[in-house]
């Protein structure tokens, strides 16, 4: 086992996984912003790779709202509140981006002379800040289990942190699996994605087994250089036990407590 558990460094460790995480379900769920907001445009009279890459690049910029988001602050209820107003922010700002492909590409698909664009535009900054809500309550369910996870740290904290980031990406982008079924790479994307979580999860619950009968084996004497050290408070914590110097000067132990222990 590495390094002595460290508070700062797990928190900083687990704060990064909430904010990969949600951005990268944020990154398959923003690619479904062109068909579920412009079912009127005619997008599927671009060509296909056109209408793949503005997919994609709606779907970036949802997820590099996302991690500004929730990256903003450490307090989960103001980084959910941020998460809402991202939303109301990405919807204009995605049919802009499609209106800028449409410009560019001159296929004048979105009929800008004739198709409420306006009205759209209008009316996408409350829809998204409707869907930044969803989201932001997704987020909330993923920031405050998180935060309990590490709120006293334990050998179990980091391995822990990952296996609730990697169970909230597994149910979240199945979710979206199922709604962007007939959208163009999403669902492959999001299956992906869920398979990459499964693996995780299944490698944080092995190593989660695996300190836990560490501990075990150190409560029956069972694992040498080991010890668990218990304090008047009631918490207790495993203890690595080496010798300092070399060779016939190996001569004083020294115990290092390596993190404490769940309850």
């Amino acid at each position: 086992m590495g390094e002595p558990i460290d508070d700062a460094r797990i928190a900083r460790r687990v704060f990064a996984l909430r904010r990969s995480t949600f951005a990268c379900v944020a990154l398959i769920a923003g690619a479904i912003v062109p068909d579920a907001i412009l079912p009127s445009a005619g997008r599927y009279e671009w060509p296909a790779c056109i209408a793949d890459a503005c997919a994609w690049a709606v779907g970036c910029t949802t997820a590099a709202l996302a991690w500004w988001a929730v990256g903003r602050r450490r307090d989960v209820g103001h980084a959910a509140g941020l998460c809402a107003i991202a939303g109301g922010v990405s919807s204009p700002l995605s049919i802009a981006v499609i209106g800028l492909a449409d410009v560019v590409m001159g296929t004048d698909v979105l009929h800008l002379g004739e198709w409420p664009v306006l009205w759209t535009l209008f009316l996408s900054a409350p829809i998204g800040a409707l869907l930044g809500a969803a989201g932001a309550f997704a987020f909330a369910l993923l920031g405050w289990t998180l935060e309990r996870t590490v709120e006293v740290t334990t050998i179990t904290s980091e391995p822990r942190a990952a296996l609730v980031a990697a169970t909230w990406c597994v149910l979240f982008a199945s979710l979206v699996a199922w709604i962007g079924e007939d959208l163009d790479g999403t669902r492959e994307a999001a299956i992906g994605l869920v398979v990459i979580a499964g693996m995780v999860a299944l490698a944080a619950s092995v190593e989660i087994a695996r300190r836990r009968k560490l501990v075990r084996d150190v409560e029956r004497h069972a694992e040498r250089g080991w010890t668990i050290e218990a304090e008047a408070d009631g918490s207790r914590w495993l203890v690595r036990e080496t010798h300092s110097g070399d060779g016939p000067h190996r001569a004083s132990v020294v115990r290092v407590r390596w993190g404490r222990l769940d309850r």
